[in-house]
């Protein structure tokens, strides 16, 4: 709350504070050879120098590949690359756009690549999808179980044990690096890239499988309740069950062995109890979240 002074103490979590009387008012030249003139505000040289990074031609394929490997799959061929890219250096609109991020996105969801995989939401299976990172994995198991949550909640805990601590990267990089290629031992005669697989260890690959347990199980402490009941209700009948499942977390798409396995772990649970019921319950969503086929969202 304090007035800026002419220095202020390190505060790297606070806004940048510009100070006129220590900034250079000279003549700069910034990318690509272009010109700042002498005499702007410490404000109009910060706009100017944005503006031409955002200018760059790298920038469009930069920042699509990225989003790309957020929202659709770790490694997008070149093509799709391009055609979203493109849709960044101009939206199409009258105004011919750039960065138009509502546009982009779009162009990334609607790409033929994303909405028209060539076998199921499975494959391909060389290449297909990226490893959900841990909050966003978390988020989605919460998610499908018609979660409540209020600010007594635990959650970001859950996140920091699995490698990534909610706002606390330890970099301005990121988590991971979107560069990050999964060891060739896992992937012979193929180069894939996984960013989330940086932080993947084989003890946050065990905590990934207890985080889910303690979901599921009811162990997430205040702030949190998860809604088993639309599942605990159908959970008399296994196939209804996992076919419920199915929709919640596979959007239908179970691979029909999940599926086989799923009904063989439900139809080991017996009786008709209300407990019962619900323990078949926890043992289908347990299993189908815990799965690799989950966690590799495609």
């Amino acid at each position: 709350g304090a007035a800026p002074q002419l220095h202020n103490p390190a505060y790297f979590t606070g806004p940048m504070v510009p100070v006129a009387a220590n900034h250079d008012t000279t003549a700069k030249t910034l990318l690509n050879g272009f010109q700042i003139p002498a005499g702007q505000t410490p404000d109009a040289d910060l706009k100017s120098a944005l503006d031409n990074i955002f200018n760059h031609p790298n920038v469009g394929p930069f920042i699509s590949q990225q989003l790309i490997q957020h929202l659709v799959t770790s490694n997008p061929s070149p093509a799709y690359v391009g055609r979203v890219a493109a849709v960044f250096n101009d939206d199409g609109s009258e105004g011919h756009a750039r960065g138009n991020l509502a546009a982009v996105v779009r162009a990334i969801l609607l790409d033929t690549e994303a909405k028209d995989p060539p076998s199921t939401m499975f494959g391909p299976a060389q290449t297909g999808g990226h490893l959900r990172e841990p909050v966003l994995m978390i988020a989605s198991v919460m998610r499908a179980l018609g979660a409540s949550v209020n600010d007594a909640n635990t959650l970001t805990a859950l996140g920091a044990n699995l490698g990534q601590t909610v706002f606390i990267p330890p970099s301005v990089f990121n988590y991971f690096a979107p560069g990050y290629q999964i060891p060739p031992q896992y992937t012979p005669g193929i180069n894939l890239l996984g960013p989330e697989f940086q932080i993947l260890s084989p003890s946050s690959a065990v905590g990934r499988i207890n985080t889910v347990n303690a979901m599921v199980y009811g162990n997430l402490g205040n702030g949190a309740v998860l809604d088993l009941t639309p599942f605990a209700a159908v959970a008399g009948n296994a196939q209804t069950l996992v076919d419920a499942v199915s929709r919640a977390f596979f959007a239908g798409q179970m691979p029909d062995a999940m599926q086989t396995e799923l009904m063989g772990a439900v139809n080991a649970i017996t009786g008709t109890s209300a407990a019962v019921l619900r323990q078949r319950a926890q043992a289908a969503i347990y299993l189908a979240a815990a799965s690799s086929y989950y966690n590799v969202e495609q």
